[in-house]
């Protein structure tokens, strides 16, 4: 498709996305019909040629969004339009830029207006739009950063200036934010951000946990629910009384564990989480040697040496979402971790992705779709994870969907009610 033929598609597409927000914003109720599903052909290469070859721009002056020109107009030196039509002007700098006076990194400017958010004093937020419920009801993985107070605040004073993304795969084809749109409004708007887990600091990382952990009671609507519980363990490992000072040797192995859980279903386990806070204390440890190395003063001087704090003890800290017993036990080892259980079969020693007919056998009960999931003989989809955890997040299932994937029953294929079809291991 040639340079022309892209923008005049993406302007069609713009237009109409436009006259959606239009009716959105005058009916709210319309937002699930309305909002924004068509995404735009990439012309970030053409962008970046006209920048190169600023004659370039002459061809598709007029197809060009007032975002892209005002991006234009900063990457370009001297570049300057007089009227709004496709005759302008367009002179470039001979001026070189001093090469001794670099110019700061500049944040991208923002391609909408965004609302002003409501003046709260709390941190502390307890109610979360749809939107956002939905999202993780789909089964997306919402950045922890979305969560920190102005962010949350931003996110749901703006909602219907993010495009929606329709998940075609779906039967019943809902339409969720487009987190890389949320993303990148966020990051070109001031006052906000930032967008992603990795550039938070400590003070935010805090407040974003106890938004997350309320968001999650909220969707799932009580706080002993399983994923609840095991932020409420995860965060709670990490926030001791030296987080602040360790947290930039935690922070990745942090997202590490967190994402693990959402890609594996990895639940909290002590002593995996005991290998990776060793990994923080040395890394810590090897910075302040360097440190020592390089300021020539004594490596255990002063009162906030490494000998004064050693690696943390077995107790925890105290959660209102999930409280930590000192008498809970937990595995000294990795060979005492649960071995997973297959939903489909029932058997011990592999998952359900695992599940192979000519080494395990076929399912008792449910049949596998070559999209991995399961169904009944009548075709009716049975709820995986309602089979693991005992619960089911997803809106769209009901009471048929809800029923054990080795029997049928009215139970969840792992839960303490034995199932005849289950393996006793």
């Amino acid at each position: 498709m040639s340079m022309a033929a892209k923008f005049t598609y993406n302007k069609a597409v713009e237009e109409r996305n436009n006259r959606r927000r239009i009716r959105v914003a005058e009916n709210p109720a319309l937002d699930a019909e309305t909002s924004d599903v068509e995404s735009f052909i990439t012309v970030n290469d053409h962008m970046q040629e006209m920048v190169d070859n600023p004659s370039l721009v002459n061809k598709v002056f007029h197809l060009i969004p007032p975002a892209g020109i005002a991006w234009l107009k900063d990457m370009i030196p001297g570049f300057k339009i007089s009227g709004n039509t496709p005759q302008y002007e367009l002179s470039v700098s001979t001026h070189p830029v001093p090469s001794s006076a670099p110019s700061a990194p500049r944040k991208p400017k923002p391609d909408f207006t965004p609302k002003k958010m409501d003046d709260i004093d709390s941190d502390v937020i307890t109610t979360f739009p749809p939107a956002l419920l939905h999202l993780e009801e789909n089964d997306f993985v919402i950045p922890l950063a979305w969560f920190v107070p102005k962010n949350l605040r931003w996110i749901t004073a703006n909602l219907h200036n993010f495009k929606r993304t329709k998940l075609t795969y779906k039967p019943e084809k809902p339409q969720v934010l487009d987190i890389d749109d949320v993303k990148k409004k966020m990051d070109a708007a001031p006052d906000v951000g930032p967008s992603n887990d990795s550039e938070l600091d400590y003070i935010q990382w805090k407040t974003a946990t106890e938004n997350h952990l309320n968001f999650e009671v909220e969707l799932y609507g009580s706080a002993t629910a399983s994923r609840p519980t095991f932020l409420a363990r995860h965060y709670n490992f990490f926030d001791r009384n030296d987080a602040s000072s360790t947290f930039q040797f935690w922070q990745g192995y942090e997202i590490e564990l967190r994402k693990k859980h959402y890609e594996e279903l990895f639940e909290f386990e002590r002593s995996e989480y005991m290998v990776y806070w060793t990994l923080v204390k040395s890394a810590e440890e090897y910075s302040k040697r360097e440190r020592t190395l390089r300021g020539g003063k004594g490596a255990y001087n002063g009162s906030n040496s490494y000998r004064n704090h050693p690696v943390p003890s077995t107790s925890y800290p105290s959660s209102r979402y999930a409280p930590y017993p000192s008498s809970q036990p937990f595995p000294s080892s990795s060979e005492s971790r649960p071995k997973p259980r297959c939903v489909g079969c029932g058997k011990v020693g592999h998952k359900l992705g695992e599940h192979r007919n000519t080494e395990h056998g076929v399912f008792p009960f449910a049949t596998s779709t070559p999209r991995g999931d399961l169904v009944t003989s009548s075709g009716t989809k049975i709820c995986i994870w309602f089979n693991i955890h005992g619960e089911c997040r997803h809106t769209t299932c009901s009471s048929g969907n809800r029923i054990c994937s080795l029997c049928g029953g009215h139970h969840h294929a792992l839960g303490k009610s034995f199932c005849p079809n289950r393996s006793r291991e």
